[in-house]
């Protein structure tokens, strides 16, 4: 495993190695991944927007939850 090259990080509380995954993630997108400029201009509008607004933030489990009702009704009409 590559963690075990690195002590210093398995001491490392969950949240902070949360946000080292994330950090290395988006650098290896970086180096992996170009995207268009209009394209990432689109998407840190939508984060900023994200940011200034959270109260219009749906969570993955709240979207989820939506989606789970939206099937139901759906198969609900069909029978």
């Amino acid at each position: 495993m590559l963690l075990e090259k690195f002590p210093a990080l398995q001491q490392l509380d969950g949240k902070d190695k949360v946000q080292l995954a994330t950090e290395l993630w988006e650098r290896a997108l970086e180096d992996v991944v170009e995207l268009p400029p209009e394209l990432l201009a689109a998407v840190e509008e939508r984060i900023a927007y994200n940011d200034a607004h959270p109260n219009k933030v749906y969570t993955t489990g709240q979207v989820t939850a939506r989606l789970a009702n939206l099937k139901k009704r759906i198969a609900a009409r069909k029978a």
